[in-house]
């Protein structure tokens, strides 16, 4: 799991003037239009940004670009934000912004840049094997629905439990059940059917 920042995180101000809350910055930006306040929300909030894109995107560089976007993204956006859960708000923008750039990109960064290639001692063709499985994987998840890629990908590539999935996009529990429970049914099906294809292929 990402280290979400905490509110009153000092960010090297004034030490007798108490740090901003996202709430408080966003307030000023919103009715005053001030770009430092919205700089420095931008500041706060980049580095773990970066860290949630650069886990399902597997290229530092990619993260990079989709960190800028999740930001162009709130400023266009802003005046839909409701709740308390701003960093949560961010994090669901982040998940999709990836998932988006998978699907434009009709690819998932190759798994050897994420340090995850297979162990050396499985031989070569389980080695391929795995390779290729995991490329596939990617591949069946980005095909998802939007809102099933989200939840699922926040339960299995970003380990978060049912509750934080609630509080990070807003589903409801019973929304998230189901989402989450159609996301794999219909990844299981897209997996099964290409493994028939690749046994008849063999075949043939």
């Amino acid at each position: 799991m990402e280290t979400r920042p905490q509110r009153g995180l000092s960010l090297g101000h004034d030490d007798a003037v108490a740090e901003e809350t996202d709430f408080e910055l966003l307030d000023r930006f919103r009715r005053h239009g001030d770009r430092a306040a919205f700089e420095r929300i931008v500041a706060r909030h980049r580095p773990w940004l970066h860290r949630v894109c650069a886990r399902l995107l597997r290229s530092d560089e990619a993260a990079r670009d989709a960190t800028q976007d999740v930001f162009a993204r709130v400023l266009n956006r802003l005046d839909t934000f409701r709740g308390d859960n701003f960093p949560g708000w961010l994090k669901a923008i982040a998940v999709n912004c990836c998932l988006n750039t998978i699907d434009r990109d009709k690819r998932w960064a190759p798994l050897e840049a994420a340090g995850e290639a297979p162990a050396a001692d499985l031989g070569p063709e389980l080695q391929l094997l795995r390779l290729e499985e995991g490329v596939r994987a990617r591949h069946l998840i980005a095909r998802l629905p939007e809102r099933q890629k989200i939840v699922f990908c926040l339960k299995y590539i970003d380990d978060c439990s049912y509750q934080e999935i609630e509080r990070l996009t807003g589903f409801s529990n019973k929304e998230v059940k189901s989402f989450l429970q159609n996301a794999r049914r219909n990844f299981e099906n897209w997996w099964r059917a290409e493994e028939k294809g690749r046994v008849w292929q063999t075949k043939t």
